[in-house]
């Protein structure tokens, strides 16, 4: 489709522009937000300029920030025997007669925010192994297990993830409500390759097998049974978004005005004495009193 689309304009929030991006696979051409939602943190335009700054975009001269999107596979346990369902999107109940090699289904899954390896449908506190270039990071029970493309503010903000420019180039992890005082948020750079296993020694509820759920960007929610895995990297094909003026200056006004971040009041200063309040000050400083 990119062959055929010039440049892509957004009108509404920041959903649309995720919607947007997953419509193109590969490469994207620039997009152009424009703010009709309720907060806007990825529209850098009000609405009310739209017709200026298409103007402007057609003259030419736009900066553009390239958002980074993440590239997602999932890989099956490939079953041995028994029954169940091959792990779509939905259903609780695992596989029976699980082993072999774990198996690529074919599907790549971008996100432009956020992949969400969360405990399904499950009561309890789902388990998790967690491996940066194949070598074993930690295994963690939590809720849930984020891996974030940088810039992400939304729900990673409020995991207590960092804030983190999209113009840096990283890959986030972020728990939600680990089991642990001391599993804190992590910045990785993004040449690794991040998997989230579900381990068949899996937390069970009686004879049902745990099971867990990945979405991307709050879409497309598949089944993961014990031994399925979600493989992620950094995606070749960011998504370029015109700046209303700089890539920086863009991220930090959203920051500040969307986040209200560092708002405080600040303190009034008193203004230093001068002349003869400040002799008066300076033999007050020196003036003895009586002990009674």
């Amino acid at each position: 489709m990119s062959r055929r689309v010039d440049v892509v304009v957004c009108l509404g929030g920041d959903g649309t522009l995720l919607w947007a991006s997953s419509l193109f696979p590969r490469a994207m051409p620039p997009v152009i937000s424009f703010s009709m939602g309720s907060l806007g943190f990825l529209t850098p335009f009000p609405y009310e300029q739209h017709e200026a700054q298409l103007r402007q975009l057609i003259r030419g001269g736009c900066h553009l920030t390239p958002r980074v999107r993440l590239s997602c596979r999932i890989r099956r346990k490939r079953a041995t025997g028994g029954g169940g369902d091959g792990g779509g999107g939905g259903g609780g109940v695992g596989r029976a007669g699980l082993g072999g090699a774990a198996e690529d289904d074919g599907e790549e899954w971008l996100a432009l925010n956020e992949v969400v390896i969360d405990r399904g449908e499950a009561t309890f506190l789902g388990m998790l192994e967690l491996y940066v270039d194949e070598s074993h990071v930690t295994t963690a029970q939590a809720d849930a297990r984020r891996v974030d493309a940088p810039g992400s503010t939304a729900y990673s903000l409020a995991a207590g993830g960092p804030l983190v420019a999209p113009s840096n180039p990283s890959i986030l992890l972020t728990p939600i409500c680990p089991h642990s005082l001391s599993f804190r948020p992590t910045v990785l750079p993004d040449s690794v390759v991040v998997r989230v296993e579900l381990p068949e020694g899996a937390a069970r509820l009686g004879s049902r097998v745990s099971t867990a759920q990945v979405s991307f960007d709050g879409r497309c929610p598949q089944t993961l049974h014990p031994g399925d895995c979600v493989v992620v990297t950094t995606s070749h094909w960011p998504v370029p978004g015109v700046c209303a003026i700089d890539q920086h200056a863009d991220w930090f006004t959203s920051v500040r005005e969307k986040l209200l971040w560092n708002v405080r009041e600040l303190q009034e200063m008193t203004a230093p004495p001068h002349g003869a309040e400040r002799a008066a000050a300076k033999s007050d400083r020196h003036r003895t009193f009586p002990c009674i």
